[in-house]
């Protein structure tokens, strides 16, 4: 089974960014920011996952992180912005990981782009299979 690592590297009210290692596969990461935990608003603890590729109707196929402690549909999929809702940042994500090739800026947010492309990517990469990830933070 291949193993992933995410480094995340810094977070704000815009987000958390990171970068995705697997093997030769190599992407940035938003998630949003680290507010505890808590459903719909936090990215996920620091942690060792299984990830298994699932079918859903919002997204298509794509990655879904196991046994996240206190959460539940943890996905990898695509999108932009993971900002802050209560401060008045657009977010396109309610505690998922998105996935992107480039970072930069849109609507005076930190994000990330080439997302939809990156996760098909990365879907192919992996052969499909079942895979470890690995989150460690680097703030």
């Amino acid at each position: 089974m291949k193993e992933s690592f995410l480094y995340r590297k810094n977070t704000s009210d815009e987000g958390t960014e990171g970068i995705l290692i697997c093997g030769t596969f190599t992407c940035y990461t938003l998630e949003p920011p680290w507010r505890e935990n808590r459903i719909n608003i936090s990215c996920i603890p620091t942690e060792t996952y299984l990830v298994r590729l699932i079918q859903t109707n919002k997204f298509g196929i794509v990655y879904h992180l196991q046994a996240v402690e206190g959460r539940t549909g943890i996905l990898q999929h695509s999108g932009t912005v993971a900002g802050d809702r209560s401060k008045g940042l657009i977010s396109h994500t309610y505690g998922c990981q998105l996935f992107g090739y480039k970072r930069g800026m849109w609507n005076n947010q930190k994000a990330i782009f080439n997302s939809r492309v990156c996760i098909k990517d990365f879907i192919i990469y992996m052969n499909k299979e079942s895979y470890v990830l690995h989150i460690e933070e680097e703030y």
